[in-house]
């Protein structure tokens, strides 16, 4: 039925008649058709919104990893540090507030 509908329209064959019953078919379906664009619009719907939401999970590791490198980098400068201050201490006390005091992790 519908090859032989596109057939007639391609071939120029009969063109009103299959108009006629082209019109009559969509007046027939008209509620599935409604039906199928409602359930389409709807996966639409989902399918962006899992978009979105991947989108989001995505942008979130990002900012965690950065966020780790960003420690691991000060990590690393306090690591350096304690030798870089003591070369600009200029008093080099003992005292427990000086910047040349060691720093013990425990």
């Amino acid at each position: 039925m519908v090859e032989e509908l596109v057939i007639n329209l391609s071939e120029g064959i009969n063109e009103e008649d299959t108009q006629n019953i082209i019109r009559k078919n969509r007046l027939e379906n008209q509620d599935l058709i409604r039906i199928n664009q409602a359930k389409k619009a709807e996966e639409d719907r989902m399918a962006l919104e899992r978009l979105v939401l991947g989108e989001r999970k995505h942008r979130l590791r990002l900012e965690e990893l950065r966020k780790q490198d960003l420690l691991a980098d000060e990590e690393r400068t306090l690591r350096v540090q304690p030798e870089s201050r003591i070369s600009n201490c200029s008093s080099h006390s003992a005292c427990a507030n000086c910047v040349c005091a060691p720093v013990y992790a425990f």
